[in-house]
């Protein structure tokens, strides 16, 4: 009975679908004060082919317009970080934003942001951060204590 429910979420007429986890290969390195796109350049899951590695960014496929749930985690491992935000961008435009700006500078911070957003066919999602240091860039790494850097989402049923 769980595969069967389990099977129909991910595929039929009320499935999720598209979904898709996308992560980096490697660490970034994002200047202090520079907005950048995150380079979600592997995607371990996408069910649809709507992830764009080149592009770094999850693309409307034809005929799945829709309400989509968008999450990431980004994980920061630097030296002296005051604060980072980070904003999901909707076709270029900003949508949803967090800082995470801790009592101290710290090395490590883990940053988790999350929307709903109504896309049509052919828009696109993507991930950006700034991070101000007290000295040198910040890093974005792939994965801290095995915990990995990532962006998910998923079309959700209405």
């Amino acid at each position: 009975i769980t595969k069967i429910i389990a099977d129909s979420i991910t595929s039929g007429a009320i499935a999720n679908t598209p979904y898709f986890y996308a992560t980096l290969s490697g660490n970034q390195t994002i200047g202090d004060g520079v907005n950048t796109k995150i380079a979600f350049n592997t995607a371990s899951i996408d069910s649809n082919s709507a992830f764009d590695t080149s592009n770094n960014r999850f693309v409307v496929p034809s005929g799945q317009a829709g309400k989509y749930y968008f999450y990431a985690q980004l994980n920061s491992d630097s030296g002296d970080v005051e604060y980072i935000e980070t904003t999901i961008a909707k076709n270029g435009d900003e949508v949803n934003y967090i800082m995470n700006n801790p009592s101290s500078s710290h090395s490590n911070l883990q940053t988790n942001i999350a929307t709903i957003l109504d896309l049509a066919a052919s828009d696109y999602v993507e991930l950006f951060t700034t991070s101000n240091q007290t000295s040198g860039n910040a890093t974005i790494s792939a994965a801290v204590r095995g915990k990995n850097t990532y962006l998910l989402g998923f079309k959700i049923l209405t």
